[in-house]
């Protein structure tokens, strides 16, 4: 007999499997209903006692959604319990979960494919389809063998990688987490701000980046009600994180993951003989002449100064890419939006190992500058830089009448001295005596054109042909990356790439042992800064 508890048991298995099936919530409701009836009326009409009443459930539900697909014009007939009658050793539940979970695995692969960008499905196609060689693919697109291999390597990676997310519901979302960075001019209250504190708002422009998407797409992809995410979406909207076309949502600003960066470092690794090692080699062979100019600081171990050297000689190359202007944002800013999605991704082979390192980027204020790229933790330094605050606006000021002033404190007032008491405490200065003498390096124009056109020129013309090479090589890469509406920035996205350059160029010299490890944060977050006395 049916009882009340085996209906209640099994109505929501069943009503998941009709959704599962049919996509639509009233459509499943219908589904799972006509299941019932079936049931029902084999249960009271039936020739025979059923056995197993959840085994015969389920084969009611496989004839009654095959011969739905079959006569959606017509009425469906009732089902005799000899009608399901399977052979023996036939698990119903199991073989058709295995048949769906392979139908909606070569959907979604289909899906994935038409989701590539031209090139990629280009190759994939003439690779897979067609049956061309590595060689013959090479020929067809006018690209290199290394570039096809590359682009194979890529999609199955990417593939496999996605297809281990499925579930037997077709797609079960992992949220994941964004860090916003800027290429540009900050203000005291950045827009990205807020998506670094909404997952809602991280995981919709990582939803909407490689292909548009509309809301009741993103509601279920994400798994939130779309209500709930009109609000988040009208903001990014506002705030030109995303743009709305006719096709829906798309992410407006470029965003890398720990994989993509990982494949920009594996190009630049490939070609550091003739970039990094070039620049960290010829700096310690101009050890006597850098010596020789005299500015502050020039005193110190080559070692140490190389923190300083390296960043400020990556200042004055003239990467072969074009620099875009960046766009003055709604927050008053003007800058590129950068999106890293740091989300866990198992174990990837490092083509260059920067755990431990951070890497902030370079900043300026007035005549300071400062490398933002230290493993020893945060620092006040950005305070003192951005000097939004009246009272980081004071310290900055005060240190820069120190400097000017010879670093002679006899003439300063009294909250002036407070104020270098408060940088000696914080790591800018050390006071002896009537002196507070910078604890970092200090150039006057006419040192730093010498340490320019002396020292870092005759090594910027022998390392410019590797970084050509380079940025051939990350040219199709970054372009083959980015997503339709992002092509345009293109050329801003290589030069980004092309400069990390200078981050690993660190890396590579302390792996050598070439560059001063420091022993603590206290140690080395000054090594990089540098102030300019006009």
């Amino acid at each position: 007999m049916l009882n009340e508890a085996f209906v209640d048991e099994q109505s929501l298995a069943l009503l998941r499997w009709a959704y599962r099936k049919t996509g639509d919530s009233r459509q499943a409701e219908e589904l799972a209903q006509e299941v019932w009836v079936q049931v029902l009326n084999a249960v009271r009409h039936g020739s025979e006692p059923i056995r197993d009443m959840e085994r015969f459930l389920w084969k009611v539900a496989k004839y009654v959604w095959y011969r739905s697909l079959r006569r959606k014009s017509r009425q469906i007939g009732w089902v005799s319990v000899e009608e399901t009658d399977l052979p023996d050793g036939t698990d119903f539940p199991e073989d058709i979960a295995d048949a769906d979970e392979m139908r909606q695995q070569l959907s979604w692969i289909r899906r994935r494919i038409v989701s590539l960008n031209t090139r990629q499905r280009e190759i994939m196609l003439l690779f897979y389809l067609d049956g061309l060689s590595v060689r013959e693919v090479a020929r067809r697109l006018d690209v290199s063998e290394a570039t096809v291999k590359w682009h194979l390597h890529d999609i199955r990676r990417k593939l496999k990688e996605e297809s281990n997310h499925m579930s037997s519901q077709e797609f079960l979302y992992r949220p994941r987490q964004l860090h916003m960075g800027i290429n540009g001019q900050c203000v005291p209250q950045l827009d990205t701000f807020f998506i670094e504190n909404s997952p809602v708002k991280q995981n919709l422009c990582i939803a909407c980046y490689q292909t548009p998407q509309s809301l009741p797409q993103l509601s279920e992809y994400l798994g939130i009600p779309a209500g709930y995410l009109e609000p988040d979406l009208q903001w990014l909207v506002e705030k030109e994180f995303l743009t709305e076309t006719p096709h829906g949502y798309s992410t407006t600003f470029m965003i890398n993951t720990v994989r993509d960066k990982q494949d920009t470092y594996a190009i630049i690794k490939r070609h550091r003989s003739e970039t990094a090692d070039v620049i960290v080699n010829g700096l310690l062979e101009a050890e006597d002449a850098i010596r020789a100019i005299g500015f502050h600081g020039s005193d110190q171990p080559i070692n140490k100064l190389l923190w300083l050297l390296i960043y400020r000689l990556f200042n004055y190359i003239s990467m072969p890419t074009t620099f875009m202007d960046p766009p003055f944002r709604p927050d008053g800013g003007r800058y590129w939006p950068l999106g890293f999605d740091v989300t866990a991704e198992g174990d990837i082979e490092l083509a260059v190992d920067t755990r431990g390192w951070a890497y902030n980027g370079s900043m300026h204020n007035d005549n300071f500058r400062w490398f933002g790229l230290y493993n020893f933790g945060v620092t006040e330094i950005p305070d003192l830089m951005d000097s939004f605050t009246p009272e980081w606006k004071q310290l900055h000021d005060t240190l820069c009448i120190l400097i000017h002033s010879g670093n002679d404190m006899t003439g300063m007032n009294d909250q002036q001295r407070l104020d270098l008491a408060k940088l000696a405490q914080k790591g800018f200065v050390t006071i002896d005596g009537d002196r507070a003498i910078p604890n970092f390096c200090v150039f006057t124009e006419p040192q730093l054109k010498q340490l320019v056109d002396v020292v870092f020129r005759p090594i910027i013309d022998r390392v410019e042909p590797g970084l050509r090479a380079l940025v051939d090589d990350l040219t199709v890469v970054c372009r083959d990356r980015l997503p339709p509406q992002l092509r345009y920035m293109t050329n801003q996205v290589v030069w980004q790439a092309a400069f990390d350059t200078c981050y690993l160029t660190y890396i590579f010299a302390m792996n050598d042992g070439k560059l001063y490890d420091p022993t603590s944060k206290e140690d080395g977050m000054f090594l990089t800064m540098t102030y300019l006395r006009r």
